[in-house]
């Protein structure tokens, strides 16, 4: 991140309370969630409004933005991650274009990616930590090949990608 994106978080978080905040300085968005149960979206380095995403009954604690798979992933205080399409286009927002799956008995206080873009690891309150296997799907299918993905897109007027994420390690502090 570079320094004017967080010299924009510290005036940001300064007149705003906030959860959590996220920025995307490829397509200049910021992700703000705050504890009244909504994540908003800004233009125009935080300056421009221009989404809004109701959670309730839970509120977003981590977001994570990761470009390389076209993924924002939101981490709540239920446990749960959701993985939505990034970005947002006006036209779509947030629709159905999402998954979620249910890992932490606590909220989710830490989102990583590794290196190569397979993996996330999440980390909660209540000390778990999950490592959780980043897998594209088309349409409700699997695609892992890339001559199959190719063809998702040539034969798909509306082709859309989504990353599930699949358990793949857990691990705990009662272990």
């Amino acid at each position: 991140m570079t320094n004017e994106a967080t010299k924009i978080f510290e005036v940001w978080n300064k007149s705003s309370k906030s959860l959590c905040t996220a920025y995307d300085s490829i397509f200049d968005i910021m992700a703000v969630s705050y504890p009244e149960s909504i994540t908003k979206f800004y233009r125009e380095r935080g300056t421009q409004e221009f989404a809004v995403m109701w959670t309730y009954p839970f509120n977003n604690t981590k977001l994570l933005i990761v470009n390389e798979v076209g993924t924002i992933f939101m981490g709540t205080s239920l446990g749960k991650i959701r993985a939505h399409q990034w970005p947002f286009t006006d036209s779509m927002k947030f629709s159905k274009y999402f998954t979620e799956i249910q890992l932490h008995g606590a909220a989710i206080t830490e989102l990583r990616v590794t290196p190569d873009y397979t993996l996330l690891i999440s980390g909660a309150e209540d000390g778990s930590i999950f490592i959780s296997k980043i897998n594209a799907i088309s349409e409700g299918i699997p695609v892992n090949d890339c001559e199959v993905l190719s063809a998702f897109k040539s034969s798909y007027k509306n082709y859309k990608t989504l990353f599930y994420l699949q358990n793949y390690l857990s691990t705990s502090s009662s272990i």
